[in-house]
């Protein structure tokens, strides 16, 4: 039996239930053929009651070993929370959950419609529920594409579920009833109905604190929030410790951004109840929206000590200590995260991009893997992982990873940028110039891609079309430095001297301390023999970066070509000393003995054509990486 063939399964009691993971020989459907030697599989266990999970997890734990791994949640709302992010193969719900917002059976048959194939399996030894259950299922499975009224509203207001059948309950006096129609209408998303069932309600009973609650809570998922905060406040003032209205309220206001009324909300519910779990998070999720960090670490910690296991609470305390810096921190709380729940796939990206921050690309190399292991389709995982790739100069499996992040999101315009990017590594520059013209079609405003083409064009020695590619990133941001710097290189190629000294001169006006754009200008200045504007140039890239031997060999040809030998030969000596291997400045320093020995035989250099040149700058200083 397949596990796309099985519908559902309804078992009276704990050992139906093992027998039909085949721990005993007992009469019933085997489920093993879900189960294979190379994959865990995750069973979702969905009682309100602690026992039962203790005993499940035991029996479970006997019987299967780490073969199945057993999730728990306590409510069926939380349930819906977990299957909408996670893969379950199996659901074993045990019984009605008359104090939630959501039933057992309504449970059941939501499950029915949004996933037909998945397994569930009913565990109660409660007669009714099991019958309710076995209806529920007969009758969706005859119609699954419908989403009318369940047979909560059918029992509870016959088969005429009118208006008129609602005014009969209140004539009845059954207000419970009603309660229980409208929780079922607006579980079922009809929450028109729901708005009428619940004003009845309050018709009937005008100081009825929790059908206003009610009320509010149809209007707020409806998108009413005005009409929503008007019913949750009226409740407020019929039971001023009504925390679950006060919540609310405080969440109305959220959606209206209506901050400081949504906090003081908040506050108040949490003095009524403060063991309130969601106000305290609510809170928190207020205080890191604005950036009161302190604020909002109170807040989140107050979370985690009430429920030690809610991964949401780590997560976003991760995020806030990425901000402020606190990288170490901040991989502790996304390895809690994923501690709470291993299918945490945000906490494992935010976990990988932390690794990334701080170099460790390795480590961000498997997080990112284990974020496309619980969410396949994760582009951004995908082009993050890229990235870590090329951190480790593994170019070959960055594109890959960038090529993947594409097949799931063709427009992902920084990921044909960086595939781009990843190809100019491998000095494939025809590929990379195709990457970047596919991100530069989605994105025309793309100064990065615009820049990083004129490189690729530049490293094909197709300058004219680097200039134009340089011309427009710098018309999209005027302030890119680097693309002004890399326009002056392209124009120096084509030997358009003038212009690239311009070109390198805005780059410094953006950037003083640019010490490339300083030398690059040296040279420029040496090619129209402007040789004290060289020298000048030369010397201030030596005081931003004295260590740059290129900037005191160009300097010590300019004093050659100047007649100032001594500081030639001081200069190329500086260069051999910061570079002993500076092939150059060897060759230029021995020139300058020979030209010096020379003036000494009064020769003048006759008849001798010693050459000396300045190093442009172009292609090797000229990175793709922004």
């Amino acid at each position: 039996m397949g596990m796309e063939k099985v519908e559902r399964i309804l078992l009276r009691d704990i050992a139906g239930v093992f027998a039909a993971f085949g721990m005993q020989e007992q009469s019933g459907p085997d489920l093993r053929e879900w189960y294979t030697d190379e994959e865990k599989r995750t069973v979702l266990l969905v009682d309100d009651d602690s026992y039962i999970h203790t005993l499940y997890e035991d029996e479970f734990s006997r019987a299967f070993g780490d073969t199945i791994r057993l999730v728990h949640s306590y409510s069926p709302k939380d349930a819906f929370g977990y299957l909408q992010n996670h893969r379950v193969y199996t659901v074993i719900s045990c019984v009605l959950f008359p104090d939630d917002e959501v039933s057992g059976v309504l449970f059941l048959k939501a499950c029915k419609i949004l996933y037909p194939s998945l397994p569930f399996i009913v565990n109660s030894t409660m007669d009714s529920y099991t019958e309710e259950c076995a209806e529920a299922d007969e009758y969706l499975v005859k119609d699954p594409d419908m989403y009318p009224l369940f047979s909560t509203v059918e029992r509870c207001l016959g088969a005429d579920s009118s208006t008129e059948a609602v005014n009969r309950k209140i004539r009845e006096g059954d207000i419970d009833t009603l309660f229980n129609v409208g929780f079922a209408y607006h579980d079922l998303m009809e929450y028109e109905r729901a708005l009428e069932v619940f004003r009845s309600i309050i018709h009937a009973r005008p100081n009825g604190a929790e059908a206003y609650r009610n009320l509010g809570f149809a209007h707020e998922r409806s998108g009413r929030y005005t009409e929503a905060i008007e019913a949750f406040r009226h409740a407020v003032t019929l039971d001023s410790e009504y925390a679950k209205a006060l919540y609310c309220l405080g969440n109305s206001y959220v959606k209206l951004e209506r901050y400081p009324e949504a906090i003081e909300a908040l506050k108040k519910a949490i003095e009524t109840d403060p063991g309130y779990m969601e106000a305290h998070y609510c809170l928190g999720v207020i205080y890191d929206k604005f950036e009161r960090y302190p604020e909002a670490v109170a807040a989140y910690q107050r979370v985690i000590d009430i429920d030690p296991e809610y991964a949401n609470a780590y997560f976003n305390l991760g995020n806030i200590f990425e901000e402020m810096g606190s990288h170490g921190r901040a991989i502790e709380l996304y390895q809690q995260a994923i501690g709470a729940n291993p299918e945490y796939y945000e906490a494992y990206y935010n976990l990988g991009y932390v690794y990334c921050t701080i170099g460790k690309y390795t480590e961000a190399i498997e997080a990112f893997e284990q974020a496309i292991g619980c969410k396949p389709d994760y582009a951004k995982a995908y082009y993050n992982l890229g990235i870590a790739y090329n951190g480790l100069d593994r170019y070959f499996e960055a594109i890959e990873a960038f090529r993947c992040a594409i097949s799931i999101k063709p427009d992902y315009a920084k990921a044909h940028y960086s595939l781009g990017v990843a190809y100019g590594k491998l000095r494939k520059y025809s590929d990379a110039i195709e990457a970047f013209t596919y991100a530069l079609m989605i994105r025309p405003d793309y100064a990065k891609a615009h820049y990083s083409l004129g490189v690729a064009y530049g490293k094909l020695r197709r300058y004219s079309d680097a200039i134009e590619a340089f011309k427009r990133a710098i018309a999209i941001d005027p302030d890119y430095a680097k693309a002004h710097y890399s326009l002056g290189v392209a124009y120096g190629k084509l030997r358009r001297y003038s212009d690239a000294a311009e070109a390198f001169k805005r780059a410094i006006a953006i950037n003083p301390d640019y010490a490339k754009a300083h030398y690059s200008l040296g040279v420029a200045y040496g090619k129209l023999r402007r040789y004290s504007d060289a020298i000048e140039a030369f010397k201030r890239a030596i005081a931003i970066d004295p260590d740059y031997a290129e900037a005191h060999n160009n300097l010590g040809v300019t004093y050659l070509k100047s007649g100032m030998y001594k500081g030639a030969v001081e200069a190329f000596e500086q260069a051999i000393m910061i570079k002993p291997d500076y092939a150059e400045a060897h060759n230029n320093l021995g020139v300058a003995h020979l030209v010096i020995g020379e003036k000494k035989s009064n020769l003048n250099g006759e008849g001798m054509d010693w050459h000396l040149d300045y190093f442009m700058p172009y292609p090797n200083s000229t990175p793709f990486y922004d």
